[in-house]
């Protein structure tokens, strides 16, 4: 079994307890539930303006999670929900719900390495960028031009070429 993380915005405090019954009925253990307590919203969601927030973790086979995603979009009490894989060693939300106190130590991060760049490759990435821009369309007048001159410098090469042959 593998273990997954649950958020889920409900419209009451007693709808978690029917997501926690979905789980159960398609097969799966809740091992560890969060509540977070009554939030506002950024914008309305199905006419909601506040929301109650819950953090699960849960035991399932990987092959009923999709199962259980279905049944959960359509239970009418929920708003919102995400299911992720769950950290192995990881409690609930550690350090991310939760801010940063005094006398407390941070949650550790993985730190990826730096590397300083030249002035030049800076330069030299700026212009490549500037180049991507999009070609103007050209006259009638430019494009007979370009050809013309095109031909003309394919006449030197194979001039050049027979020169180099009748040398041989």
């Amino acid at each position: 079994m593998t273990e997954y993380d649950l958020t889920v915005l409900t419209k009451a405090e007693g709808d978690k307890e029917a997501v926690k019954d979905t789980i159960a009925k398609v097969g799966g253990e809740v091992t560890d539930e969060r509540p977070l307590g009554s939030r506002p919203l950024a914008y309305p969601i199905k006419k909601e303006r506040a929301a109650y927030f819950t953090l699960l973790r849960f035991k399932m086979e990987p092959e009923k999670v999709l199962t259980l995603n279905r049944e959960l979009l359509l239970s009418g009490n929920l708003l919102r929900h995400m299911i992720t894989t769950a950290h192995a060693r990881a409690p609930v939300t550690a350090g991310i719900v939760e801010p940063d106190r005094p006398g407390r130590p941070a949650p550790a991060r993985a730190e990826m390495p730096t590397k300083e760049v030249a002035p030049e490759e800076v330069v030299e990435a700026r212009s490549a960028a500037a180049r991507k821009v999009k070609p103007v369309k050209k006259t009638k007048a430019q494009e007979k031009a370009e050809t013309q001159a095109a031909k003309e410098r394919q006449k030197k090469i194979e001039e050049e070429l027979e020169k180099i042959l009748k040398e041989e």
